[in-house]
């Protein structure tokens, strides 16, 4: 089990983080942004957020997501202590309240995002590195596996 307070979690309600790119940032911002293609059961938001707010202390917390199921916001919510839910803004277009027998969100966003994006799986889809993310991580140097930046 894994605790952070009221945050009691089993491992595999927690969705892996396979990759991610981190900037140099300080540990006291004005603002967090989670982005997110669709909020279903809001796993991969709260893991996220769990390994940010361990490094980083947010005013604000904004996610944000074209469609959010309906129960997300609160279940997400539940996740964290007031002092760390109370930061958080939700934005999105759609919230939808139907979901297939395999758990897909419908109408949601149309379709499986990754044929959407035009990756063939998700295999393929976290294989990919976004043209910015190469562009930015070139202006780091890395020491010890820790991005800093060129002087």
């Amino acid at each position: 089990m894994l605790s952070l307070g009221k945050l009691e979690l089993e491992y595999l309600k927690i969705a892996p983080i396979l990759r991610k790119y981190q900037e140099p940032i300080q540990s006291k911002v004005d603002y967090l942004v989670v982005v997110k293609s669709i909020i279903s059961s809001s796993c991969v938001v709260r893991t996220n957020l769990i390994n940010l707010i361990q490094k980083i202390e947010p005013n604000k917390i904004f996610i944000a997501a074209p469609v959010i199921y309906d129960g997300a916001e609160e279940k997400l919510k539940n996740e964290f202590e007031e002092h760390i839910h109370s930061k958080f803004k939700f934005f999105y277009f759609a919230k939808d309240s139907t979901r297939t027998s395999d758990g897909e969100v419908i109408p949601g966003i149309g379709g499986n995002i990754y044929l959407r994006l035009e990756f063939d799986n998700q295999d393929n889809k976290n294989e990919y590195i976004p043209e910015i993310v190469k562009q930015r991580r070139s202006q780091f140097l890395r020491r010890d596996n820790v991005l800093m930046p060129k002087v």
